[in-house]
């Protein structure tokens, strides 16, 4: 399952009365970029970071939380490592715990530490 398909599934948004997650085209388009490019040989992504700078209010917590849930539940490697920045310790914790709590995905947090 790809990022966009897992998010737009499972995931909930934080504020709102949303079933459902719907990605606008500026996240379709960020998920494409850092999940898409993918080398044919190797399997192995082009990127292996990534970076989202955009104004207050504009779901880029909302898209982290997918992010973080995806690659620590779906995304096929084992023992997979999810950082979260975020400009203080509580905001980062905020958005993980969010995350945590907006996935229906079953079994995607065992365990969750910030």
């Amino acid at each position: 399952m790809r990022p966009i398909e897992f998010i737009e599934r499972f995931c909930k948004p934080s504020k709102g009365d949303y079933d459902r997650m719907e990605l606008l085209p500026w996240q379709q388009f960020v998920e494409g970029n850092l999940y898409g490019w993918v080398d044919r040989k190797s399997r192995l992504r082009r990127y292996r970071e990534g970076i989202i700078i955009v104004g207050a209010g504009n779901g880029k917590s909302t898209l982290v939380g997918g992010n973080a849930t995806y690659a620590a539940s779906k995304d096929g490697e084992r023992g997979a490592e999810v950082y979260v920045l975020a400009n203080s310790k509580t905001r980062q914790k905020s958005s993980l715990m969010s995350a945590k709590h907006r996935s229906k995905a079953p079994g995607c947090w065992k365990s969750i530490s910030a």
